[in-house]
């Protein structure tokens, strides 16, 4: 219970609630964000969500025709974070010169050669006004079989690991678990935030811990040739596909932030 204090002729108060400027009650706003008032003469509680932009993650895959170069996007994304796979191999990462971006109309350049039936895949950030599912929430240090970072929810068909499997995004758009021994189960585009199947969450950028993990912090960490496991070994066999998704922070927390370039051991 605040209480108000006399000093002389100064009167001081006990808790942020008795100001005169602030909120008269913490009630229903636990997590809420302390921010100045649209009128400039106050303090307010208000919601992360209502204050930073919604952001998503998206991906959509079209099927070539052999000519198409023009892609109608579900949002207008944010160009730096646009990843375009052709039949899995990357074509460009963010800020490329082989597209150009109006609105949410992705065109791809004239010296883009594609075949009939070729798969194009094309992931990116977007500032969603409609969504409610992408949250972006930075913490270098998330609590154990927890991630903090931009998240959102996808379909997942298969995740035998359980959290923090490496999950790649399969022909039908759901998820399945990413595998680097000489298999097209790769990129690895997302990391399990949760485990079983269905629309689950997943981590897109930020940091995940796990105490049965044992990393050795700031070395890499790459997509296992175990089915939707992670390791710090790097593939090597021939046919062997290396893909670099992170980094250790410490022995049980990682930074999740995939390379979508993954070599192919010769």
């Amino acid at each position: 219970m605040g209480r108000t204090k006399v000093r002389g002729s100064q009167q001081l108060n006990a808790t942020f609630l008795d100001l005169t400027d602030t909120p008269v009650e913490y009630g229903t706003s636990a997590g809420f964000l302390t921010v100045v008032n649209s009128a400039g003469d106050a303090i307010e509680f208000k919601d992360k969500n209502e204050i930073l932009p919604p952001v998503e993650y998206y991906n959509q895959i079209f099927t070539s025709d052999g000519s198409t170069k023009e892609f109608a996007l579900t949002e207008d994304p944010i160009d730096e974070s646009v990843i375009i796979t052709l039949e899995g191999m990357a074509l460009s990462i963010g800020g490329s010169n082989d597209y150009t971006i109006s609105g949410s109309t992705l065109t791809l350049d004239a010296s883009v050669d594609l075949e009939v039936g070729m798969k194009i895949d094309i992931t990116y950030v977007a500032i969603n006004t409609s969504a409610t599912t992408g949250v972006l929430d930075i913490s270098a240090t998330p609590a154990d079989l927890n991630v903090k970072g931009i998240t959102t929810d996808v379909t997942v068909d298969e995740n035998t690991v359980g959290f923090g499997a490496a999950l790649h995004i399969d022909s039908d758009g759901n998820q399945i678990m990413a595998d680097a021994d000489g298999t097209a189960v790769i990129p690895c585009h997302f990391l399990a935030a949760e485990s079983g199947t269905g629309v689950k969450k997943v981590l897109l950028v930020g940091f995940a811990t796990n105490t049965a993990w044992s990393w050795s912090s700031g070395e890499p960490i790459y997509v296992s040739t175990t089915a939707g496991e992670l390791t710090q070994t790097a593939p090597s066999a021939t046919g062997d596909r290396v893909q670099i998704v992170g980094y250790a922070m410490s022995a049980t927390t990682m930074f999740f932030n995939p390379d979508f370039t993954d070599l192919t051991i010769a």
